[in-house]
């Protein structure tokens, strides 16, 4: 289902121009009081429309085909900005050797110099129905992950890769001149990449979620459920000399169940075993993110020495992405730059306090060309 690597080199090649594969940074930044910022920068992003549907038809598009930049800011465990934004192939660029995506007008870099990993984010977005736009910085530095025990590559279509986690970030975020974000908090820092589409992973259902446990590092879990069966279950620790202990075939015991509005299926607790003694027993504190395929929460932790612990988790459902059903209020709340969108865009986008001011007035906005947003 997912393989954990540590290739010096990403993207693959293949995982770039394989029909209905991906390729994603993904990067989280929370303070622990339900403040934050998550960014991904994509090629091939699963959950944009159009994209799954495609490959389950047999005509699946490439990657390099389909770039993203997703930004989405929390504020005391609420949505408080919110951008997906498509843009046109040739407003991006890639730069392996140096780490660096420029999309649009937003520069992403991540890269090692000796053994500590480097983050630079510059942003600067369109908003829909907005004069004004999006921009700020995100950083962070630390020690580069590695791994000290963890299983023997496979030769799996999807690499998952930590890169970054447990550091001190800093995000800094405006529309306009007006403040949106500025926070110092803990930084989770990691890479995706398959030659195969998400639903053909044979990944029925997951649950990822990371906890901070401060001067002791960062605990991440992944549960996995194949198409029948109980999930496979990895406990990972990350210490904070970016050191990687992966505890394979960890057990997990799943609380009470509860279905979120769209029918995705989410427990109250979950208790993940290592070696037959509760490793964290985690409890869901807020719904931040609530789709008919993804969830995100906010959560609480006990570790075995009694400590506590926050966290946030996701939970995915690979065969509900980019369903008829779902597809049209998905496209609704996507910027395609440079092509025509919906009409409520401005109203499902950009910084929640100006939405109703920037959908009766978008018709005074210029909407964005792809030719303004090439570098």
């Amino acid at each position: 289902m997912i393989s954990l690597r540590f290739d010096p080199r990403f993207p693959a090649p293949e995982a770039l121009t394989a029909p209905g594969g991906f390729v994603w940074w993904y990067l989280d930044l929370t303070d622990g009081a339900g403040n934050g910022v998550v960014l991904i920068w994509s090629f091939g992003l699963p959950f944009l429309p159009g994209y799954a549907d495609a490959a389950r038809k047999g005509q699946g598009q490439t990657p390099m085909s389909r770039p993203s930049l997703n930004v989405a800011v929390y504020k005391d465990g609420w949505e408080n900005v919110y951008l997906l934004q498509e843009y046109p192939p040739e407003s991006v660029t890639l730069d392996i050797e140096r780490g660096e995506l420029r999309i649009g007008r937003s520069t992403l870099r991540s890269w090692v110099e000796g053994q500590e990993r480097r983050v630079l984010v510059e942003l600067d977005c369109p908003v829909p129905g907005s004069a004004e736009r999006l921009t700020g910085r995100v950083e962070a530095r630390g020690p580069a992950v590695f791994p000290v025990k963890a299983p023997a590559p496979q030769d799996d279509p999807h690499a998952w890769t930590p890169m970054l986690v447990g550091v001190q970030g800093e995000a800094t975020l405006h529309h306009g001149d007006l403040p949106v974000l500025s926070l110092k908090g803990r930084v989770y820092h990691d890479r995706n990449q398959s030659t195969l589409p998400l639903h053909d992973l044979g990944i029925a259902h997951w649950i990822w979620g990371r906890l901070a446990c401060g001067e002791a590092g960062e605990r991440i879990y992944y549960l996995l459920w194949p198409p029948e069966g109980p999930p496979e279950a990895y406990a990972i620790e990350i210490h904070p000399d970016g050191g990687l202990t992966v505890h394979e075939h960890a057990e997990v015991i799943l609380g009470a169940e509860r279905r979120a509005i769209f029918g995705v299926p989410y427990w109250d607790s979950l208790t993940v075993r290592v070696n037959g003694e509760d490793w964290a027993v985690i409890h869901k504190h807020k719904v931040v993110d609530n789709g008919p395929f993804y969830l995100r929460f906010l959560t609480w932790a006990t570790l075995a020495d009694k400590t506590e612990a926050y966290g946030v988790a996701e939970a995915v459902r690979p065969d509900r992405v980019d369903l008829d059903l779902h597809r049209g209020m998905v496209k609704a709340r996507v910027h395609f730059i440079g092509q025509e969108n919906n009409a409520l865009l401005p109203l499902m986008s950009g910084p929640v306090r100006s939405r109703l001011g920037r959908l009766f007035g978008q018709l005074r906005v210029k909407p964005t060309t792809a030719a303004e947003e090439t570098p």
